[in-house]
């Protein structure tokens, strides 16, 4: 029922912002203006979709939900901040446009957000802590995204990050897979890893390690690197969208690379399996359908 209720979503008309929250099969319908009464209403393991349209930002994320959009025409205006404490099961932010920055409030574990646009996004305070994050196919557009020792496994995959920023000593578990990154600027020995991404300017203070990477303008004291390509290269291209490159080892690098391209277009639930049960003495017709989305 919810991925037939997000194409449905998708299908309305852009101007008519609408919020929908599912728990356990039942539905509530909101007005736009209304998201933060869905936010208040809506129980661990709820989705809150939202369709084509303007909503407000400054919202707080308390609880263990999804909250999905359409794509880019799902505009969020304002900040996000998440204040759940604990461990998520299940995607937290996917397919919006966020013009605002999203932050971590309290110590988090298995945060995902997918294919979403974001200004920047941060920890806190000292005593907030991140790990096992996912961060799949965003597009961070301003200052900064923040990396720092209280960031445990930390995968960002086939995005397009602008100034990923350390600023605490011996971060070593941030891993950038086939990303596009422009300004990686450190300091106090921060530690990352990148495979088979594209960066450009990246500042000389850090104990990087670089993988089948395309490096330009980059200073390479105080990094480890391995089988990269280096020149020199417009910004205005790395921050955008690149054609095709490879690597030294002839595969693609950049967000283009690997199993899932960059793409900010959300994806339609595919079927996976089914089944009917057709029960003729109570008249009965049951089905069960199991889908995905990439």
């Amino acid at each position: 029922m919810s991925c037939m209720l997000l194409l449905g979503l998708q299908s309305v008309d852009a101007q008519v912002a609408k919020v929908a929250l599912s728990h356990k099969g039942n539905l509530t319908m909101y007005n736009a203006e209304n998201l933060g009464n869905a936010l208040n209403d809506a129980l661990d393991g709820d989705t809150i979709f939202l369709n084509g349209g303007t909503f407000q930002g400054g919202i707080t994320i308390s609880k263990a939900i999804t909250l999905i959009g359409a794509g880019q025409n799902t505009i969020i205006n304002g900040n996000i901040t998440v204040s759940y404490s604990g461990t998520l099961k299940a995607r937290l932010l996917d397919a919006l446009n966020i013009n605002g920055s999203i932050s971590i409030s309290s110590t988090l574990n298995g945060l995902t957000i997918r294919k979403c646009e974001f200004t920047q996004f941060y920890t806190t305070s000292e005593g907030v802590s991140l790990s096992n994050a996912l961060f799949d196919r965003c597009y961070v557009t301003g200052k900064y995204f923040t990396i720092d020792k209280r960031m445990k496994n930390i995968q960002i995959v086939n995005s397009v990050i602008y100034m990923p920023f350390g600023y605490a000593a011996n971060v070593g578990d941030v891993t950038f897979s086939n990303c596009n990154v422009l300004y990686f600027w450190v300091s106090n020995n921060v530690k990352a890893t990148f495979i088979n991404c594209i960066v450009d300017n990246g500042a000389n203070q850090t104990d990087s390690y670089f993988s089948y990477c395309r490096l330009y303008d980059y200073n390479s004291s105080m990094n480890t690197m391995q089988n990269c390509v280096y020149g020199s290269f417009s910004w205005s291209n790395i921050y955008q969208y690149t054609p095709d490159m490879t690597g030294t080892d002839g595969t693609v690098v950049g967000i283009n690379g690997g199993s899932t391209p960059f793409t900010l277009v959300p994806s339609n639930p595919k079927v996976n399996k089914y089944s009917l049960n057709v029960d003729t003495q109570n008249k009965k017709l049951t089905v069960n359908v199991s889908v995905s989305a990439n």
